[in-house]
């Protein structure tokens, strides 16, 4: 351990003394401090804090980020070719010290810089006065979100293609999966849709522990339009159901706005119950009007679980976990290759990382060919394209599906159990992997020939 400490002491030195540091600390606080004069939301103090919140945190990341990744990329490859690193690799220090005391140094630079991006964003809010009760229940809180069980689709996709198959509605040169891809899009869209006197239900699982906190810490939100927009309130009931069909809680026919509408549920149902069914009811049988529910945040329950500050600790504890894999990655890259090409192919894997994760996010209708003769052959391309990037977003998937400025903006909670998964994956074994690549390649890496590019 006192080697490990000693390379840490001196990586932390090395970083607080480089003019990096210095430029990358004042310009992080000039942005954490500049920003929320400039920004204005939505005209509201409820926007206002979440506009804020959500660029003061997401440009801390990205600054934090890149200031790590440059470096982790520089802290060995640097000292190799200015040829400092062979008087500690003449001591009786193995490449798994460096690589651990370097990468701690760097993760106490990180911790220091975000710890000020938190510090200013806070005071930036108490500056700014969004501290009303509106932002206060909206943002400056921590509420659970319980949204409704996913559905899958997949069994009514493939009933739907036999049917207009075996009815003779489907040609034989029709691309299947195009087809397929149609029927789901229509399959959501109607269970998103609810007719005059239709009825609609969503099973709502509410995960162990859920503990509400204070009066009026636990609702029922809903996002839903009218098909032809107008001022006039909808028509509506709702109804709470058990597992068994026992209804737990109801509301009469109210009338309903058109957008966003809150309904105040009692505690018990969420703190009795580990499931509970959802039942909307369209009472719009006069008028004939047709509720079209959100496709995002269309229902869901949401639970006042505690306050802002812990909450704003958990999402910066992400970010430091995030900009930990960043280290990590430079470090490894900086080892075995020179600083320059460190940075391009780790800011090359980086990029790379994000576009595959956009194409697999991002639902694409397949393009049918007509029959043409290069189909096969553009198939066949887009097949082993697709399986690559698949595999590629199930590595990099938990990366970037840490929100953490998107869910504090919000009010939502990121809970403990959250942030120990991603510490488990993101701090553990993805650094490991990294820290074996890494140490390996340093003790097998020439360090006394010149450098190469």
């Amino acid at each position: 351990m006192r080697k490990i400490g000693a390379i840490f002491w001196l990586t932390l030195k090395s970083a607080v003394r480089s003019r990096l540091f210095a430029g990358s600390a004042l310009l992080l606080f000039a942005c954490m401090a500049g920003l929320p004069f400039l920004v204005k939301g939505d005209g509201t103090a409820v926007g206002e804090a979440r506009v804020l919140i959500y660029y003061n945190i997401g440009i801390a990341g990205m600054l934090v980020g890149v200031l790590a990744l440059l470096q982790a990329c520089g802290a060995v490859s640097q000292e190799i070719s200015e040829r400092q690193i062979q008087l500690v690799r003449a001591k009786p220090v193995s490449t798994m010290h460096i690589w651990l005391g370097k990468w701690l140094g760097v993760l106490c630079v990180n911790a220091v810089l975000i710890a000020v991006a938190g510090t200013t964003t806070r005071a930036a809010i108490w500056a700014r006065g969004l501290a009303g009760d509106d932002v206060k229940a909206e943002v400056l809180t921590a509420r659970r979100r319980i949204a409704p069980a996913e559905e899958r689709v997949e069994y009514e996709v493939d009933h739907l293609y036999l049917e207009m198959k075996e009815a003779g509605r489907i040609l034989p040169e029709s691309d299947e999966s195009a087809i397929r891809q149609q029927l789901k899009l229509a399959i959501v869209s109607a269970r998103t849709t609810i007719g005059p006197g239709q009825q609609r239900r969503w099973r709502m699982e509410i995960p162990t522990g859920t503990a509400p906190k204070g009066s009026g810490g636990t609702e029922l939100r809903s996002l839903f339009n009218a098909a032809y927009r107008d001022e006039k309130p909808m028509l509506c009931s709702w109804r709470i159901l058990s597992d068994e069909g026992d209804e737990l809680y109801s509301v009469a026919p109210a009338a309903y706005m058109d957008g966003l509408n809150r309904l105040p549920l009692p505690e018990e149902l969420v703190t009795e119950h580990s499931s509970l069914v959802v039942e909307f009811t369209n009472e719009e049988t006069r008028d004939g009007r047709t509720v079209i529910f959100n496709e995002r945040r269309g229902l869901e329950i949401l639970v006042n679980e505690g306050g802002f500050g812990a909450n704003m600790f958990r999402a910066l504890l992400v970010v430091f976990i995030i900009t930990g894999l960043v280290a990590a990655l430079g470090l490894t890259m900086g080892a075995v290759l020179s600083f320059p090409v460190a940075v391009f192919a780790s800011v090359g894997l980086v990029i790379a990382s994000l576009i595959a994760h956009f194409f697999m996010a991002t639902e694409v209708i397949p393009h049918s060919h007509d029959g043409c003769d290069h189909a096969s052959h553009e198939e066949f391309q887009l097949e082993i394209g697709e399986k690559m990037a698949a595999g590629f977003e199930r590595i990099i998937g938990p990366v970037f599906s840490q929100k953490p400025a998107e869910l504090l903006s919000e009010g939502l909670l990121i809970a403990w159990e959250d942030v120990a998964g991603t510490a488990l994956l993101l701090f553990v074994v993805y650094p490991l992997l990294l820290f074996m690549g890494g140490a390996l390649g340093l003790g097998r890496r020439q360090l006394a020939l010149p450098e190469s590019f």
